[in-house]
């Protein structure tokens, strides 16, 4: 992890890089900041660029999962959590509702 770096969204955050645009894990970095759901619980299960738009797939178990929909022209990323039928959401992933980070977890 990389510590005091900036995000897709230009927010103070830790980071992991999986591919090459950045991810956010946490709301800020420091003493004092917490994440608003522990993303390192996650694995990385699928990816998928079409054009611009990167998707990325994380599960915890087989009902708990979220995918990141990464914008590479306009530079932003964006989440969809849910608890159940990962597999059935990955395919439908283009028309699955999207929010900010912190809006979503």
């Amino acid at each position: 992890m990389e510590v005091g770096a900036r995000c897709l969204l230009m927010q103070p955050c830790c980071r992991v890089r999986l591919a090459p645009w950045v991810l956010c894990v946490y709301e800020g970095c420091g003493e004092g900041n917490r994440m608003k759901r522990d993303l390192s619980e996650y694995a990385f299960s699928d990816w998928s660029v079409a054009s611009s738009i990167a998707y990325l797939g994380f599960v915890k178990d087989v009902d708990t999962w979220y995918i990141q929909k990464v914008d590479l022209s306009n530079k932003w990323s964006k989440y969809a959590f849910g608890d159940h039928d990962y597999q059935t959401n990955w395919t439908n992933r283009a028309s699955l509702t999207y929010a900010y980070y912190d809006e979503a977890a």
